[in-house]
């Protein structure tokens, strides 16, 4: 995996702006500006939001795991975070770090 974050970069964005808990997190405490971008859907991966971590033996498993199945195991893994975040309806899109 450490090929894959050498040229890959990770943006996130939420469906929703108006949460006032999410400008006190990201917008300097309500002081800050929103940003709006038209992401086309198929770019993007909705994040999946679990109530426990990933269990330690899950993850050990990932480096054993080569070729496609590892990419498809850590970008699942990247695509997830705490049900505590469900408000944001995050999405995600990894992009390339590297000119074309």
């Amino acid at each position: 995996m450490e090929a894959f974050s050498k040229d890959r970069g990770l943006l996130c964005f939420s469906r929703d702006w108006k949460n006032p808990v999410q400008w006190s997190h990201y917008a300097d405490r309500h002081r800050g500006i929103c940003l709006g971008f038209d992401v086309p859907e198929n770019m993007t991966t909705a994040v999946t939001y679990r109530s426990h971590r990933y269990p330690a033996a899950e993850l050990d498993d990932l480096g054993a795991i080569e070729g496609p199945a590892a990419q498809q195991k850590f970008i699942q893994m990247m695509n997830t975070k705490f049900q505590h975040w469900q408000y944001e309806n995050e999405v995600r899109l990894f992009a390339s770090l590297t000119a074309p």
